[in-house]
């Protein structure tokens, strides 16, 4: 009779296991960490017209509850088809943000973007956020962009400026999902760093 519990104990605990983890994918204004994933797509405002630009992210939250400030550390995959030219590319971005109301955000955004075109080209870009209902949001970025033109064979370096806006969707998936994003911040910290170093090496 002893043993006969166990598969009723066995139960129970799963129960409660399954009701812990689903009570973990809820993102409430307090949790502490959890992950999110951003799809935006932006329009060049300067810099020969507006263009289309779109960009893939995602990453970590960090909710610092008692100030209501929330800080986003994050990877991004982007694909250009504008003045920029024809380009696909990965990178990453930090964005700190705080309440205006309950429901609306407002926040500053830095990236920086490596491409996969020759000579692998850099993107910086400089900005700010607003945030609706953590669903919606919308953006105006400056940024620069440093490449190597070749002429006759001889390469010289060169820089673009220009602003570009847009909107972005985003999901917030829930605090089990912070492990994630930060295995996905630190790989993209290293791609990074690789493709500074493969980008250096071609403007010199």
């Amino acid at each position: 009779m002893v043993y006969s519990r166990w598969p009723m104990r066995s139960l129970a605990l799963l129960v409660t296991v399954a009701s812990a983890v689903a009570r973990a994918d809820d993102v409430s204004p307090c949790a502490a960490a959890g992950g999110y994933g951003e799809v935006g797509l932006f329009s060049f405002l300067a810099h020969g017209g507006p263009k289309a630009f779109g960009r893939l992210a995602g990453g970590l939250i960090v909710r610092d509850c008692a100030r209501d400030i929330r800080y986003r550390l994050g990877a991004t995959a982007m694909a250009s088809d504008t003045a920029l030219g024809a380009s696909a590319g990965f990178g990453g971005e930090a964005e700190v943000d705080f309440a205006l109301q309950p429901r609306l955000r407002l926040g500053g955004r830095a990236s920086i973007e490596v491409t996969t075109t020759f000579g692998h080209p850099l993107l910086y870009t400089v900005g700010a956020r607003l945030r609706w209902h953590d669903l919606v949001s919308f953006g105006l970025d400056g940024f620069e962009y440093h490449y190597v033109s070749y002429e006759q064979g001889v390469g010289t370096r060169q820089r673009s400026l220009g602003v570009m806006a847009g909107v972005g969707v985003e999901a917030q998936p829930g605090i089990k999902w912070s492990l994630v994003g930060g295995g996905v911040v630190v790989a993209t910290v290293l791609v990074i760093i690789a493709g500074i170093s493969a980008s250096q090496s071609y403007h010199l």
